[in-house]
């Protein structure tokens, strides 16, 4: 199991004479399950499997909880708040065979299926 804790911060970055201060946070934190297992299937070769899971995330500015008008780009940011963090479930079967130290050959197949992606 991984633990994941992402925090993300805007301040309001001011032009002359005030004090910058925190506009927005955002702050999640996910449980993703992964594993990975090896067989030895002889001297040199063995096989491997592995899966994970983890997050897609949007850009921050579409994170912005209201409208936000940066003086440094003069752009407005907008929120978008039904946006959510998407998942990307990964799995790889590998077989490797390895001869020595420099000598390391592996074949794999791969598999990615992407869920709740965050439409921008």
């Amino acid at each position: 199991m991984r633990w994941e804790y992402w925090q993300r911060l805007l301040s309001h970055m001011p032009i002359v004479s005030e004090r910058e201060t925190l506009f927005a946070r955002t702050q999640d934190v996910h449980w993703l399950p992964a594993f990975l297992v090896k067989y030895w299937l002889g001297t040199h070769s063995t096989l491997r499997l592995g899966g994970n899971v983890t997050l897609i995330r949007s850009p921050f500015p579409t994170q912005v909880p209201m409208p936000y008008f940066d003086y440094m780009w003069a752009y407005y940011w907008v929120g978008e708040p039904t946006l959510t963090t998407g998942r990307s479930y990964n799995l790889d079967l590998r077989y490797e065979f390895l001869e020595d130290k420099e000598n390391l050959i592996a074949v794999g197949l791969f598999y990615k299926r992407l869920r709740d992606l965050p439409e921008v």
